[in-house]
């Protein structure tokens, strides 16, 4: 297993968040770890994995039953797409790879419909340049409760 990072895998993840390792496990490492040796689905979070010390390594245990998939969902919801509920409303902060050009989603919060669009117009990580809902232009990356209707169109802007 590979596990030094070069000073330039050190600034990519600065600035993209993630980094690519390249032969970080080898061929043989990978092959191991392959679902016939987890012994699960490859795309669930199992609560534990077996180390190269057990005579079961690579082998998971508990899928479904850690809790990781809802943190998982609410780190990529909150944290990613940056659509954080608050006390006084739902704040609108993304944090995403500077290729993505934008996402939209669909959500219910307080018992209001919303339709968010977000456009990465100059393709960066973070910051909201401009918060419009349903028409109407806000300051900040807050909307208030009091402010949503019944159905909402929300865009943001990132800048």
């Amino acid at each position: 297993m590979k596990t030094t990072l070069t000073p330039q895998q050190i600034e990519n993840y600065r600035r993209d968040g993630f980094v690519v390792h390249p032969g970080f496990l080898s061929a043989e490492e990978v092959k191991e770890l392959k679902t016939d040796v987890r012994e699960g689905e490859p795309y669930v979070h199992s609560q534990s994995t077996h180390s190269h010390s057990s005579k079961k390594f690579g082998r998971s245990r508990v899928p479904w039953l850690s809790g990781t998939a809802s943190w998982s969902y609410f780190a990529a919801t909150q944290y990613i797409l940056g659509i954080r509920p608050e006390q006084a409303g739902l704040r609108l902060d993304p944090c995403i790879p500077a290729a993505w050009p934008g996402f939209t989603v669909t959500r219910q919060f307080r018992d209001k419909k919303l339709k968010i669009t977000v456009e990465n117009p100059n393709g960066i990580q973070k910051g909201v340049a401009k918060l419009v809902l349903n028409g109407q232009e806000l300051p900040g990356n807050l909307i208030p409760v009091e402010a949503l209707k019944p159905v909402n169109k929300i865009q943001v802007v990132m800048g």
